[in-house]
């Protein structure tokens, strides 16, 4: 006696089982989404609200970076030229591709340029030991020490005394662990800051902001 054949129903069910997973990831692709620009969104508003309440602009101009990806910003601000801020986040409304950007190891950042009116005295740069070192265009002119500040080696890239960057690094010491780059260069007179706002709560950046303004305005920046 001949057996039954089953092999139509089983490709049957395997076709369904194929289907059905491709619907589950498809809706979960569409939750990441929704879930992923939720969260980008939220970040953009907190960040900003932050900027706006330590800076305390009486002008101020935003520019969007890819949708939810972030922004650019131009802040008047009394006691400085101008004031940038953009703030680059990880798509994290597109799932496929955040393993790239695990890979990568990148994060969320926000990076401060605060023009100054009056020329810094020396180029120096204060930048966590471990954290990729920036081109620089005037590296051979620069020395090199590393100093404990925060618990955390800090390298100073610096013209001549290393005072200003260990003062600099010294005040911030407690928040080094979100700055992945420090700089002031006279050349462009403009004090920059790279933060690293991944886990970095709104209060905690304000108290960031808040320091970071207390540097530049006491005369750290030209204390050199």
């Amino acid at each position: 006696m001949g057996g039954v054949d089953n092999t139509d129903g089983m490709t049957g069910m395997l076709e369904y089982r194929y289907f059905a997973a491709v619907v589950v990831f498809t809706l979960f692709l569409v939750y990441a989404y929704y879930r992923g620009q939720r969260t980008n969104l939220r970040k953009i508003r907190e960040t900003a609200a932050s900027l706006e309440n330590v800076l305390g602009p009486t002008d101020k101009r935003y520019t969007w970076l890819g949708g939810v990806v972030g922004f650019s910003a131009e802040f008047s601000v009394e006691g400085f030229e101008e004031v940038r801020a953009v703030l680059t986040l990880v798509p994290r409304q597109s799932l496929l591709y955040m393993p790239i950007v695990l890979l990568r190891r990148t994060g969320d950042r926000l990076q401060l340029l605060f023009f100054l009116k009056e020329k810094p005295a020396a180029e120096l740069h204060v930048i966590p030991k471990g954290r990729r070192l920036p081109h620089i265009h005037n590296m051979a002119g620069l020395e090199r020490t590393v100093q404990r500040h925060g618990g955390l080696d800090v390298v100073l890239l610096h013209e001549g005394d290393p005072s200003g960057a260990s003062r600099i690094a010294a005040a911030l010491a407690g928040l080094l662990p979100s700055v992945r780059q420090i700089s002031i260069t006279p050349e462009r007179s403009v004090f920059y800051v790279e933060l690293l706002v991944t886990t970095l709560s709104a209060g905690r950046l304000e108290d960031f902001l808040r320091s970071l303004l207390d540097v530049i305005r006491s005369g750290g920046r030209a204390e050199q």
